[in-house]
């Protein structure tokens, strides 16, 4: 959208603002300072808190002016403003003297304490001295789950919470409750935040209503944090996060603020789900590999142990979730063809069909995401796969509205006011898919369906547009579909790997190509599994292998010494692929940083870092390179997985040139821009020091005070984030390991750093992309896999639905995730429970079979009847299985004893995440008793 620029006068000086934006965020936007609390750049203006008052003038005579609040006020040209006007400044400073009359003034013990958003206001508006001394309101807190705390008794009314949680994110569970002075803002009851969003209202909360519960129970002061850029290593979207550390262990992930992905907010899995650094189930020791020093293991150590494969040959198996420079190394060490990107059988497929889509189409942005006027889901859930996609679709859904509203004169910051024009107005959202979404309920239509059923409906989209069906040949669902398609100017249809079938995949690619085709424009987006799996696709050929060819060689082959399996815990290859690999008496050497079936059954196991310990990139599901960086040292012998090949690459006596000499990313990346020209990824540093760490503006005494006096020596590092507090600033805004600027110590302070609110950084380094669009391989053939989705034996067609909470491997061992586990859910149709003589909230049990095998499985759980489902298809809710290639063998009414042996495994499961959620706070509060000694420089040396 192209800005018009109007001028205004700010206390007599000119500024040039937005005529789009309000007064606040075009004051904002000019790096001025003025107080405020409702208002929110991703949420608009609401004029709830009154904090934002300044003087407005008619002409330059007007010496006395009129208070209005800028969040509510639009910018009008020649319009005269006075921010330091003491009409003004008295007002606002009332403000929060009158908030202030309630709130607990416990800042010593609170967690937002140093960063604030109330302490910034309170010290900006002047306001210092307490006059009221009467008692003060007091609420019960509420237990709002495993992430977040509640203390209402901080709470000023702002009503952020709930705008956010409700009116942004779709929750159902969380609301504003009482009347005048009682007002609270929680839940009906007790309970666990249903929304896979939540975290965000630990910093969408301007004081410390709702704070981060995780990072409380271990908690350290904010100034005391040691912070890197990084990214979600979870799922493909590539949320920028900023990594907090203290003493060695990851206290917490906040946002970071990207304008083209994740904006303002992270799913609950990207700010809670890194957990699993501090765990016990982390790999801190070599195996298999004898240390013969008594100080530390050494390189020497690995050489001699693999010395007796010196010069054999070795396949690989690359994975999505380490970083693009790892897996690239492992390939030149083993050899091309002997290196496979870690996809199956039937994800090599779809490898190819999404290589070939990318050759042809740019995945958008979740900013173009939300400037959607029409979205189409097939049989992809992102709230689960790509949760953060999900948020972004709920903001196009508001298109439509927005656009009534401007028509009347209504900016799209009024946001009350566009709510109350738009009522259930909505962008047309059609979803196609085999399991019920929680976007179900806010698309125009929403389809339950076995995949053929989709397949079908592709199929016959393609033809519409084509122009080579009419549209009253259709159903009426499909009709009123392309009628909306026919009206978008700006079409998204999403799909992804979810279902595995090639051919879904493919239609859904011919559907996008034929839009575009036919409208001239047709936004895309196509999900992808893991953080990395993109960047997988890019180092993926025509003669790449799969996981099961890679096995099936290294049984078959007595040439093949053995294999090497890079952070990959192949859940899903075969099982029988995966009995035979345990079956091998080759070498196997893993590389992993948490304990896996793969390393339990390793001969070898190099300990590897973890993102939060690591340093490279990952492409995202768009191919964007994003570069990651340690927020602490790794303490050897666990090094990134990178350094251990250096090392594998001498030991096995591997012909690569000067890989010896290789110290750090920043060189390894310049060794294969030498040998390939056509590199990605650029070699670069920032050319100044960047401090991990805020000054030592608050005049707090040694580090680690709590053991000694003395500072310890800083850790050194070939970084550009220096491990201390000395530094410049960092040469690009989206690499700031921590915001803050004068006299804003919150989040809030992001605004210092936009071109203006919730736009663009100033300092933004262009981003780069994976070409796809020269590369060629050979077009993947197109199978019908829905005879997989058929009935044969069975008695329906059967999708699997995993809860959120267990989606991803990193995340699905941490305590606080097992805590949120419930019971299985069977959702079958009306007729289907007619049949089977079943009623709705019965617990049953499930019997299923894998179609051409001998496995079989048995679920107990609930059964939810749904009016949506066809007769012949169910979809179960339940993390004790992976795929969706399972069918339905029986389904009968469950025995009292089944019910009962069910809820004392899931109880026990739950008991003992209980406990080892305390055991793993209890090791990490002794550990903060020990002054970390790290072994750092820069990987294991010869002594």
């Amino acid at each position: 959208m192209v800005k018009k620029l109007v001028t205004i006068f700010i206390d007599d000086i000119a500024y040039q603002i937005d005529s789009g934006d309000n007064l606040l965020a075009g004051v904002l936007s000019q790096k001025l300072n003025l107080p405020y609390f409702c208002w929110h750049p991703a949420m608009g203006s609401v004029g709830a808190c009154r904090q934002c008052a300044v003087t407005q003038y008619q002409d330059e005579n007007d010496d006395k002016g009129r208070l209005i609040m800028a969040c509510t006020a639009p910018v009008t040209e020649g319009m005269r403003i006075g921010l330091n006007e003491a009409t003004s400044q008295a007002f606002r400073e009332q403000v929060i003297s009158a908030m202030m009359t309630n709130h607990p003034h416990d800042c010593p013990v609170c967690a937002e304490g140093g960063e604030c958003h109330l302490q910034d206001m309170t010290v900006m508006t002047g306001h210092s001295t307490r006059k009221y001394h009467g008692l003060k309101r007091t609420f019960t807190n509420q237990h709002l789950g495993q992430f977040i705390g509640h203390e209402m008794n901080r709470c000023i009314t702002c009503y952020r919470c709930v705008r956010y949680y409700k009116d942004y994110a779709g929750g159902e569970d969380f609301g504003v409750f009482g009347t005048k002075n009682q007002v609270y803002f929680g839940r009906q009851q007790d309970g666990q935040l249903a929304s896979e969003f939540s975290g965000n209202l630990v910093e969408v909360c301007p004081t410390g209503v709702f704070t981060n519960k995780i990072f409380s129970a271990h908690y350290a002061r904010k100034w005391d944090l040691q912070s890197a850029p990084s990214i979600c290593g979870n799922c493909a979207v590539g949320c920028n996060t900023s990594i907090g550390e203290r003493y060695g262990s990851v206290r917490r992930v906040m946002n970071r603020y990207h304008h083209e992905l994740n904006g303002y907010f992270l799913c609950d899995h990207g700010r809670f789900g890194l957990g699993y650094v501090n765990n016990a189930c982390r790999i801190k020791q070599a195996k298999g590999i004898k240390q013969r020093s008594p100080y530390r293991l050494t390189k020497h150590d690995v050489l001699i142990e693999l010395l007796p494969y010196r010069r054999k040959r070795f396949l690989a198996i690359g994975s999505a979730r380490a970083s693009v420079e790892s897996n690239q190394l492992l390939k030149l060490i083993v050899g091309e063809q002997n290196f496979s990107s870690g996809f199956s059988e039937n994800e090599y497929l779809l490898a190819n069909a999404h290589i070939d889509y990318l050759s042809r189409h740019r995945p958008v942005s979740l900013a173009e995401v939300e400037q959607a006027d029409f979205v189409l889901i097939v049989d992809e859930d992102i709230t689960q796969s790509a949760p953060r996609i999900a948020l972004a679709v709920r903001q196009a859904l508001r298109n439509e509205g927005i656009e009534r509203s401007e028509a009347m004169g209504i900016p799209k910051w009024q946001d009350s006011a566009v709510r109350t024009v738009t009522a259930d107005r909505l962008s047309p959202l059609y979803v196609f898919s085999s399991i019920a979404t929680k976007l179900d309920s806010v698309a125009k239509k929403a389809v339950l369906q076995p995949v053929t059923d989709s397949i079908t409906v592709i199929k016959q989209l393609i033809s519409v547009v084509n122009k080579e069906v009419q549209t009253a040949e259709l159903a009426d669902n499909i009709a009123t579909l392309v009628a909306d398609l026919t009206q978008a100017k700006k079409p998204l249809i999403i799909g992804g790997w979810s279902q595995q079938n090639n051919l879904l995949f493919s239609l859904i690619v011919s559907l996008i190509d034929t839009i575009k085709k036919v409208k001239g424009v047709c936004d895309s987006l196509m999900v992808v599994p893991h953080a990395n799996t993109v960047g997988q696709l890019y180092l993926t050929s025509d003669n790449t292998p799969t996981v099961e060819a890679v096995i099936e060689q290294v049984e078959q082959d007595d040439n093949v010494a053995g294999i090497i399996v890079l952070e990959n815990e192949l859940t899903s290859v075969a099982a029988t692929s995966l009995a035979r690999l345990k079956a091998l008496n080759k070498a196997k050497i893993v590389l992993e940083h948490s304990s896996s079936d793969m390393s339990d059954d390793a001969t070898v196991v190099m300990p590897v870092t973890p993102i939060s310990e690591s340093h490279g990139h990952f492409a995202n599901y768009q191919g964007r390179l994003q570069a990651f960086y340690p927020v602490t040292p790794a303490v050897l012998p666990v090094q990134n997985s990178w350094c251990w090949l250096v090392i594998m690459a001498q030991a096995l006596d591997i012909f690569l040139p000067d890989i010896a000499e290789i110290e750090n990313i920043v060189q390894l990346n310049q060794w294969f821009k030498e040998r390939d020209e056509n590199w990605p990824i650029k070699p670069s540093q920032f050319d100044i020091a960047v401090a991990r760490e805020p000054h030592r503006a608050s005049g707090r005494t040694a580090k680690m005070a709590n053991q000694t006096v003395h500072e310890a020596k800083t850790t050194q590092s070939d970084e550009p984030f220096r491990f201390s507090m000395e530094g410049g600033a960092v040469d690009s805004d989206d690499a700031m390991p921590f915001v803050w600027a004068p006299g804003w110590n919150s989040n809030q302070a992001i605004t210092k750093y936009q071109q203006q609110p919730n736009g663009p950084l100033m300092k933004r380094k262009a981003a780069a992309f994976l070409p796809f669009n020269n590369k060629f391989i050979q077009p993947p053939p197109i199978n019908d896999q829905s005879a997989m989705s058929k009935p044969i034996n069975g008695i329906a067609t059967l999708a699997v639905s995993k809860p959120w909470y267990q989606r991803f491997w990193l995340t699905k061992y941490q305590p606080e995730f097992i805590l949120l586990s419930t019971e299985n859910k069977f959702h079958i149709a009306e007729n289907m429970a007619q049949q089977l003589n079943v009623s709705n909230g019965e617990w049953a049990t499930l019997s299923l079979f894998k179609p051409n095998s001998e496995l079989e499985a048995s679920l107990v759980g609930l059964i939810e009847i749904s009016h949506e489902l066809p007769i012949k298809h169910a979809f179960i809710e339940t993390d004790e299985i992976d795929d969706n290639h399972w069918q339905i063998k029986q389904l009968t009414r469950a025995s009292e004893q089944d019910v009962m042996q069910w809820k004392a495994q899931h109880e026990q499961a739950h008991q003992a995440a209980i406990l080892a959620q305390k055991n793993e706070l209890k090791q990490l509060k002794e550990q903060d008793q020990i002054i970390p000694i790290r072994f750092v420089a820069g990987g294991l040396d010869d002594v």
